[in-house]
């Protein structure tokens, strides 16, 4: 056994995935059996991925267990834990869930059959069975009390992680602040651990992001003093500073959460935080180690048969790290992928269809489709505001700002103080003050810009003066050349001077420009694009309102 095993065996009596599953004792129909099962089990709890040990220590549970299905029950049960856990694939989950509710069926014990049916439903779910919401339905309809099963592998437990997952926030919210009551009275740490965790994840997203990190903060005070492991509680930790703190303190979490499931071969939250650092990344202005980090979390997934994307949404954050990398197509395909693996609409209908929305916006955008990208933006942010995700909400308007502040300025200072709003009702500090930032640089430029350019106007000579006036009214450079009575040719030259002298680009700019004199009527047909190698990229680095420099 390696180092990391040994240490993870040193916490036998804290391990955060001891068995669950016993709230009343275990009880056998032969004398000591029962014994002997639960020894092994405890084994099986703290065992990592010693595969070839754990399969014989598994055996060994299942002979003892035999001609009793109570106890069968509860072998099949942490068979099912460990292996989505573990990483060991969707399927074999699922399959041991399934064992475990035949057998609890035929002990006639409701409380196993509840908790059963409780595993069969999160398998099946992450799994991406449709019928998991029947099956949870099923444990729920036992009227087992909680306090009988414990709160984290209760079924009242998993209908709140289904509508976290679901996007109802609101219900998930209101569950678990009730189950948060009885996991206090019961004084069981971790399932107290379990519930902050949640819930800093729920107000993570839904505001107040400020509580998201007051919940995060007590969970890893309760792990630190119980000796339970840290790595979900650092997950945690990083989505709550992500929306309510800091995005450098997200990142440093994150990688923390990293290093200790890793240590602890929790393949579950490797790949968690995993999400948690790619998300941080991108944040952060570092598209590139976002890329690298959410890859390798689409490999873990796979391999865990993950057939549900809202479990953890991890490509629409892969595909805009792509865009913003430098390779759209990329991002597009990653999105092509998750379209065709989503087989029930039903997946797309909430926030993982508005995030794809998102990022296929963000992949039009660098590809220089503006329009296409402004629209679907759009269409996204609806999408969260109708579904109550504040953050992801007002994320979507500070793209659109960052699309529209060259081309529409006034269009990107209403997008940006939209989002300010809805950050500082939810108390998401870094993304208020990131925010902030930009509305305080755009209207630095637009004052710096209308000062200069005042001045710059001063310099035009009157033939060049006059020519501006024409081209602002909206006159062609043949009609120009004409009222003038000089070439085609001495206008352009003249307007290469102007625009030079007066710091623009195009005629829309020019017309701005000038002091007005009275309506102007657009004749011409220019269009108003960003000067080149405006380079859209999104998210800002933290607190620099710089965005990352794409790759050629």
């Amino acid at each position: 056994m390696n180092a990391s095993q040994t240490g993870f065996l040193s916490r036998l009596v804290t391990c955060r995935w001891r068995p669950l599953l016993c709230k009343p004792p275990l009880t056998a129909a032969r004398p000591g059996t029962g014994e002997r099962v639960t020894a092994l089990l405890a084994v099986l709890d703290v065992g990592g991925q010693a595969l070839g040990e754990l399969d014989d220590v598994l055996a060994r549970a299942r002979q003892a267990a035999q001609g009793d299905p109570a106890l069968r029950a509860q072998v099949e049960l942490r068979a099912a834990i460990r292996a989505n856990i573990c990483g060991l694939g969707a399927e074999t989950a699922r399959d041991a869930a399934t064992a475990a509710v035949e057998f609890a069926e035929q002990a006639g014990d409701r409380r196993i059959r509840a908790t059963a049916l409780t595993q069969l439903a999160r398998t099946q779910r992450i799994a991406g069975d449709p019928a998991a919401t029947d099956t949870l339905g099923r444990a729920l309809a036992l009227g087992v009390p909680v306090e009988d099963i414990g709160v984290r592998t209760s079924p009242e437990y998993l209908a709140a992680w289904f509508a976290v997952h679901d996007d109802r926030l609101q219900e998930a919210r209101e569950r678990l602040v009730e189950l948060l009551a009885v996991a206090e009275h019961s004084g069981d740490t971790e399932d107290l651990e379990q519930i902050l965790r949640t819930l800093a994840e729920v107000s993570a997203r839904s505001g107040p992001a400020a509580k998201a990190v007051e919940w995060s903060e007590r969970v890893i005070s309760l792990c630190t003093a119980a000796g339970l492991s840290l790595g979900p509680a650092w997950f945690s930790a990083s989505v709550a500073q992500a929306a309510g703190g800091s995005f450098r303190q997200a990142r440093a979490y994150a990688r923390q959460g990293l290093a200790t499931s890793r240590d602890e071969q929790d393949a579950l939250f490797v790949s968690r935080n995993l999400f948690a650092l790619g998300v941080a990344q991108r944040i952060g202005g570092d598209p590139r180690a976002a890329v690298g980090s959410l890859r390798e979390l689409g490999r873990l997934e796979t391999a865990r048969q993950v057939g549900d994307p809202r479990v953890l949404p991890w490509q629409p954050e892969l595909a805009e790290a792509l865009a913003t990398d430098g390779a759209p197509d990329d991002g597009t395909r990653v999105l092509d992928e998750l379209l065709e693996k989503c087989h029930d609409p039903q997946m797309l209908s909430g926030g993982l269809g508005a995030a794809a929305t998102r990022a296929r916006a963000l992949c039009a955008a660098h590809r220089g489709e503006t329009d296409t990208a402004v629209a679907l933006l759009g269409e996204a942010a609806a999408r969260f505001a109708a579904l109550g995700l504040v953050l992801d909400h007002g994320r979507t308007l500070v793209s659109l700002g960052r699309l529209e502040r060259r081309r529409r300025p006034a269009a990107a200072r209403s997008a940006w103080q939209e989002a300010r709003t809805l950050f500082h009702d939810a108390h998401a500090r870094p993304w208020l003050h990131l925010v902030e930032d930009l509305l305080n640089r755009l209207h630095g430029a637009a004052r710096d810009t209308a000062a200069g350019t005042a001045a710059a106007v001063g310099e035009l000579t009157e033939a060049e003066r006059r020519l501006a006036d024409l081209v602002a009214e909206g006159a062609s450079n043949r009609e120009a050349a004409a009222r003038l009575f000089v070439s085609v040719k001495t206008v352009e030259a003249m307007l290469s001077r102007i625009y030079r002298k007066l710091g623009i680009r195009s005629r829309t700019q020019l017309a701005r420009a000038l002091p007005s004199t009275g309506p102007r009527h657009r004749l011409g047909t220019g269009a108003d694009l960003p000067p080149a190698g405006d380079g859209f990229a999104d998210p800002l680095a933290e607190g620099t309102g710089r965005c990352p420099r794409a790759r050629a």
